[in-house]
């Protein structure tokens, strides 16, 4: 399972943009003012890292102002709302996510927001698979052995999430499944709050990026059981050793 950030906007923005070629004034200036990303998560986290290493790039290509504003919640539901429902001039863009313009609209009975109909993409600005990750205090060494201790404590073991519904939820819970065990969905606003109770030990695990996860490996504050598809990541193995595997 892989997580992506697609960076969209409104959708008659990008179709004004498509039209310089009319002499359209409004074209022409672009942009003009500051531009707005909105990023759906809280401040720390996957997107919220990469949107910050994007942004100052973004504006030297533009000549223009570029700002970053973060509205978390709701697995990334109220941030795309939010943009969904801005003045569609170009000046306001999303950084959306498989939860925005995925899984949401099958989780949530009310979106607030059409992810085909009220946004257009722009550009894949990156895609990585989840990890499994897990509190070094754990006791399980291998994904083998946090599965034999879930179904030893059905129901006592914790896993955390960037919101119900988001990518990571759905992948927790695809997970549990397959594996058979019961644990309980804690939701968080974000990675970055959910990753300080992982290294906190108050949850026991988690599926999450490697862009929040691999400082936090590296310095042993967690531990990484497994990555979320058929494969090793290149230039990650080393970091998952014996233990970990393919989900």
């Amino acid at each position: 399972m892989r997580s992506g950030i697609l960076l969209t906007l409104t959708s008659a923005s990008l179709v004004g943009s498509l039209v310089a070629a009319s002499g359209a004034a409004v074209t022409q200036d672009y942009p003009s003012a500051t531009v707005k990303i909105v990023v759906p998560f809280v401040a720390g986290g996957g997107v919220d890292v990469v949107a910050r290493l994007v942004t100052p790039r973004l504006a030297e290509e533009l000549g223009q102002s570029v700002i970053i504003e973060n509205r978390g919640g709701a697995g990334g539901m109220l941030g795309a709302a939010a943009v969904a429902a801005a003045p569609p001039d170009g000046y306001t863009l999303l950084f959306g996510t498989g939860s925005t313009h995925g899984t949401n609209s099958s989780v949530y009975s009310r979106l607030g927001y059409d992810p085909v109909k009220d946004f257009v993409p722009v550009v894949l600005v990156s895609s990585s698979p989840l990890l499994l990750v897990v509190p070094p205090s754990l006791a399980a060494e291998s994904t083998r052995e946090l599965i034999a201790l879930a179904r030893r404590a059905p129901g006592e073991l914790g896993f955390a999430s960037y919101g119900t519904g988001s990518i990571n939820h759905l992948g927790a819970e695809l997970f549990n499944s397959m594996a058979n065990i019961a644990a309980n969905h804690i939701p968080y606003r974000g990675s970055a709050p959910a990753l300080a109770d992982l290294i906190g030990g108050r949850i026991d695990y988690m599926l999450d990026g490697i862009s929040t996860s691999l400082g936090y490996i590296e310095s042993g504050r967690i531990r990484v059981l497994g990555v979320a598809g058929p494969r090793r990541t290149p230039g990650f193995a080393h970091h998952c050793g014996k233990r970990a595997a393919g989900i």
